[in-house]
């Protein structure tokens, strides 16, 4: 897992992700179409308020990590 902050340039180790109901309900939706569309290289979830990007969450399958990688 790998989770990069794209306004400091650098990965983050230390994160908190608190979701709605809603927004979980979104996300598995979101990580079930990347997982059954191989063409799919990423997706976003975006929270827009009056036209502006507030939040952005970009997922991506790593496709060359092995498939038993250890998660420590």
């Amino acid at each position: 897992m790998r989770i990069f902050d794209f306004e400091a340039q650098r990965d983050l180790s230390d994160v908190s992700i608190s979701l709605s109901r809603e927004e979980a309900v979104d996300l598995l939706a979101t990580l079930e179409r990347l997982i059954k569309q191989p063409n799919l290289s990423k997706v976003y979830l975006s929270q827009i308020q009056g036209n502006v990007i507030e939040r952005e969450l970009a997922i991506a399958l790593d496709r060359e990590t092995p498939a038993l990688a250890q998660i420590a």
